[in-house]
């Protein structure tokens, strides 16, 4: 976009009462964002929804330690006491479970396709060669 399309974008949001720091965050995510879209829409398109899950995970986990950790080296973010007590054990069981289901369908994944291979092992018998 131009110079003057982002200054019209950030003049029309402005002009339902939201802040200039939000506009400008929201430009600045979906700059930001776009390339990462692109790939998985392609790698999705493609067939490829492997990389696609891989591009999101790796985004994530680069802009949560990544860019949150160069954040708070710059500036220490001031955490209330009652915030950690709360939102941390939410946290945690939230992470355990999502593991724990995680492993469930690991486990689940791996005996339907032994149980595939079995059932078909008759039919996809490795010929042996005659001599």
């Amino acid at each position: 976009m131009t110079q003057a399309r982002w200054r019209a974008t950030r003049q029309y949001w402005m002009s339902f009462g939201i802040s200039p720091l939000v506009v400008g965050l929201a430009i600045v995510a979906l700059g930001t964002s776009a390339p990462e879209v692109a790939v998985s829409v392609g790698a999705v398109l493609d067939g490829n929804t492997d990389i696609a899950v891989g591009n999101v995970v790796g985004s994530s986990i680069c802009n949560v330690l990544f860019i949150v950790g160069i954040s708070a080296l710059i500036a220490p973010p001031v955490v209330n006491i009652q915030l950690i007590r709360q939102e941390v054990p939410i946290l945690l069981g939230a992470s355990l479970l999502l593991l724990a289901y995680t492993m469930f369908l690991v486990v689940q994944s791996r005996r339907e396709t032994q149980a595939a291979k079995d059932e078909f092992s008759e039919a996809i018998q490795p010929t042996r060669a005659r001599a």
